[in-house]
C-alpha cells in the first residue's frame, strides 16, 4: 500500500481520484495496524516523507506524535526529515522539520548516528545559497541553534561557507545576517575561519570602491572590532602585503589618494599589537618612499600614520635607517601640530641621534611647543635631561603665554628640575647661569615672575659671599648705565 502511494505520488500525471482512494485506504490501514506499532509507524514516516504531496500530512502526524517517538528511531527518522529540506522552497515546511529536530535533540542527550549532523550541515550549506531571504535567514537562525551539536570540523566548514558569502559591497542584508553568526559564535571560529575572514576583509578594503563605500567599510570595522580579542599575534599579518602592487598602501597602486590610504592605515594602526614584528617592519617600510619626497602631503601622511605607532619603532630595522628621513621632515613646511608629532617620532629613537640631530629637533620643538602646551609640557619633563639649557629656557619662554604653568604641580616640578640642574653646576658657573637666566626671562611679567621663583628656590645654595658679590655686581651695573636721566 505504501509503495502504491509513493508510486502514484511520484507520477506528475497521476489520477487525482485514484490518488485519494489510495490515501483513504492507507489511512484506514494506518489507524488499524500501523499506529499500534511505533516502529512500523516510524518506518512509514521515513518512506512517505519522500512524497511530493503527501509529505505534509506525514509532517502533521509526526508533529502530533513527536513526544512518542522512541530514542532508537530518532536517528534514522531525523536523517529522513533533514534530507527532505532541500526539496522545499517554502520556509514553513523547513521550519517544521527544524523544530522537530530541535525537540528531539534537546530531549535526548546524545544521538548515536553522526550522519545526522553531517546531513544537517550539508542542508544548512544548501539553505545559505537559497535566494529566498526567508529561507536564507531560517538557515542562519538554525545554525545558531544546532551549532553546539556539530563537530569542530563541521563548524569550521559551515563558518567558512558563510564567510565566503559576505558581500557588503553588493548589499548588506545577507552580510549582516552572517555577521550575527560570526559575532555571536566567535568562539567557534578556527584559525582557518579567521584567516578566511581577514582575506575577505582585505579583498574588499584593498579597493578604492571598498574604502569609499562607507557601509562596506563600517561593516568590516565592526566585525574586526568585535573579534579582535580572538586574533592571536601574527594573524593580522594578512592585512599587510607590502610587495604586492595591488596593495592599496603600495605607492604604485593606481588612483589611490592619501585620504583613501589613511582609512586602510587606521585599520592597521588600531590593531598593531596583533601584527608580528616582521610585518610591523614591512608596514613601516611602505612609508619610506613617501618620506623621501619631502612634500607636504607625503610628509604629513607618513608622520600622521607612524606617530601612533612610534613606540613600536624600537623593534624595527626601519627606524635605524629611516631616522634621518624623519629629521629631514623638520624642514618641510607642514602643519605645526604635525611637526610636533614628528619631533616625538624622532625622539622615540633618541638613542640613535647625534648631538646635532638632537639639538636641531629640539629647536623645532621650542618654536612650535606652544601649539600643543599640554603634550609639550609632558615631552619637556620626559626629556629634560636631554635638553641643552639654552633650548630649555627657549621652550619655557614659549610655553609661558599658554598659561600651562597655572598647573601648580607642573610649575613646582619645573622649578625643582631647575634647582637640581643648578645643584650639579660647579660653583664658578653659578654667576654665569644666573646672569644668563635673567637675560632669558626679562621681557614679560610672566618671564620675570618665573625668574623670581627660580632665584627664590636656588637661594639656599648661594653662600653669603656669593650673594654679596652678586649684589655689588648689580649695583655696578646700575651705576654704569649711561642713559639714566635723573632730571
Amino acid at each position: 500500500m505504501i509503495n502504491n502511494l509513493i508510486e502514484i505520488d511520484s507520477d506528475e500525471n497521476f489520477n487525482e481520484e485514484n490518488y485519494q482512494e489510495i490515501i483513504q485506504v492507507y489511512e484506514i490501514l494506518k489507524k488499524i495496524i500501523i499506529d499500534k506499532n511505533v516502529h512500523l509507524l516510524c518506518e512509514s514516516y521515513r518512506e512517505l516523507i519522500t512524497t511530493r504531496k503527501y509529505y505534509s500530512s506525514i509532517l502533521d502526524d509526526i508533529e502530533l506524535k513527536q513526544d512518542e517517538i522512541p530514542f532508537d528511531e530518532i536517528d534514522s527518522l531525523s536523517i529522513s526529515l533533514i534530507n527532505k529540506i532541500g526539496n522545499f522552497n517554502s520556509d514553513s515546511e523547513i521550519r517544521r522539520i527544524f523544530n522537530l529536530c530541535k525537540f528531539w535533540f534537546e530531549k535526548f542527550d546524545q544521538l548515536e548516528d553522526e550522519n545526522i549532523f553531517e546531513n544537517l550541515k550539508e542542508q544548512l550549506i544548501g539553505l545559505s545559497k537559497n535566494e529566498n531571504p526567508q529561507i536564507f535567514e531560517l538557515g542562519i537562525n538554525n545554525y545558531l541553534i544546532f551549532d553546539k551539536y556539530f563537530s569542530a570540523e563541521q563548524n569550521n566548514t559551515l563558518l567558512n561557507n558563510y564567510i565566503s558569502l559576505i558581500t557588503p559591497l553588493s548589499g548588506l542584508d545577507n552580510s549582516n545576517k552572517i555577521k550575527t553568526i560570526i559575532t555571536q559564535r566567535k568562539n567557534n571560529l578556527t584559525l582557518e575561519n579567521r584567516a578566511t575572514l581577514l582575506n575577505r576583509l582585505a579583498n574588499d578594503l584593498n579597493t578604492i570602491d571598498g574604502l569609499n563605500n562607507e557601509e562596506c567599510y563600517t561593516f568590516w570595522i565592526a566585525i574586526l572590532n568585535s573579534l579582535i580579542d580572538k586574533f592571536e599575534e601574527g594573524e593580522l599579518d594578512l592585512l599587510i602585503k607590502p610587495n604586492n602592487p595591488q596593495n592599496i598602501l603600495n605607492p604604485s597602486f593606481p588612483s589611490a589618494d592619501i585620504r583613501i590610504r589613511n582609512k586602510y592605515c587606521s585599520i592597521i594602526s588600531g590593531n598593531f599589537k596583533k601584527i608580528s614584528s616582521q610585518k610591523q617592519n614591512e608596514y613601516f617600510e611602505l612609508f619610506r618612499v613617501y618620506l623621501t619626497t619631502n612634500t607636504k602631503e607625503n610628509s604629513e601622511y607618513s608622520i600622521n600614520n607612524i606617530f601612533p605607532l612610534r613606540d613600536f619603532l624600537i623593534n624595527t630595522t626601519f627606524s635605524s635607517t629611516a631616522l634621518p628621513l624623519f629629521v629631514n621632515q623638520l624642514s618641510v613646511d607642514i602643519e605645526p601640530l604635525i611637526k610636533l608629532k614628528n619631533v616625538k617620532i624622532v625622539f622615540s629613537r633618541i638613542d640613535l641621534l647625534s648631538e646635532v640631530q638632537i639639538n636641531t629637533t629640539l629647536e623645532i620643538f621650542a618654536n612650535y611647543c606652544n601649539h600643543e602646551p599640554d603634550e609639550s609640557a609632558k615631552f619637556l619633563m620626559n626629556f629634560w635631561v636631554n635638553i641643552p639649557v639654552p633650548i630649555l629656557f627657549s621652550i619655557l619662554r614659549n610655553l609661558l603665554p599658554t598659561k600651562i604653568f597655572r598647573d601648580i604641580k607642573l610649575l613646582d616640578a619645573v622649578i625643582e628640575n631647575i634647582n637640581t640642574d643648578f645643584e650639579n653646576l660647579e660653583k664658578e658657573d653659578f654667576l654665569g647661569y644666573i646672569t644668563q637666566r635673567e637675560i632669558d626671562l626679562k621681557n614679560t611679567e610672566e618671564e620675570r615672575d618665573l625668574y623670581s621663583k627660580i632665584i627664590k628656590r636656588i637661594n639656599s645654595q648661594l653662600s653669603s659671599d656669593f650673594k654679596d658679590e652678586l649684589r655689588k655686581l648689580k649695583i655696578a651695573e646700575i651705576k654704569t648705565e649711561s642713559d639714566i636721566d635723573l632730571c
